[in-house]
């Protein structure tokens, strides 16, 4: 059986292999950097043909706490559990990117904030109510995410940003739950539909 050390060391190379071919290895997402490519032609479709596009980003809750507690196998396998359940997640049009260690993005095509938002919700409310088996025992994961709709001659880059603005905001509100970039600034925001507010942290 291979050591951590030995199992670090394949899985990185593997890593750099798929990277050539802009996937993933270990969940088959597109790469962090195919996927801003992807995000940026996505953007100027939405700029020449008018319709919307919204960007869901997405972090996996204390996922170091079962890095550390587990080791990187059971990880390794809550990751590729956690982009199975995203992908199938997908609609026609839509991608889901890994940005690196356990945060990911999805490009939603033909959606406003609202519709985002609620998806998030959907997402989120389906990873938690479903545990993940590992050699380890069966754990119980939470994400977090946050959510920006494009602006008119905005940069993928500039768009992630205010995503992860809000993504940092439902971290600091207590996991487990999503936030729109457009009411960071109100003093009050909805809830998950039929939810409360105090989520478990």
């Amino acid at each position: 059986m291979l050591g951590a050390y030995a199992y670090l060391r394949m899985r990185a190379a593997y890593q750099r292999l798929h990277e050539e071919s802009g996937f993933d290895f270990l969940t088959t997402l597109h790469t962090r950097r195919e996927g801003l490519r992807l995000g940026a032609q996505l953007l100027l479709q939405c700029y020449r043909h008018g319709f919307q596009v919204a960007v869901v980003l997405l972090d996996l809750d204390h996922f170091k706490q079962i890095n550390d507690s587990y080791g990187h196998r059971v990880g390794d396998l809550v990751l590729a559990e956690f982009a199975a359940r995203l992908r199938g997640s997908l609609r026609a049009g839509d991608f889901a990117v890994r940005l690196g260690g356990e945060e990911f993005c999805v490009f939603l095509a033909h959606a406003a904030e609202e519709q985002a938002l609620e998806a998030s919700w959907r997402l989120l409310r389906t990873i938690r109510a479903r545990p993940v088996r590992t050699s380890g025992g069966v754990l119980e994961i939470t994400a977090s995410a946050g959510v920006a709709a494009w602006r008119r001659r905005e940069s993928v880059e500039s768009l992630i940003d205010r995503a992860d603005q809000a993504l940092y905001e439902a971290k600091r509100e207590g996991r487990d739950r999503a936030r729109a970039y457009s009411r960071l600034t109100h003093s009050l925001e909805r809830s998950s539909p039929g939810e409360h507010r105090s989520f478990a942290s």
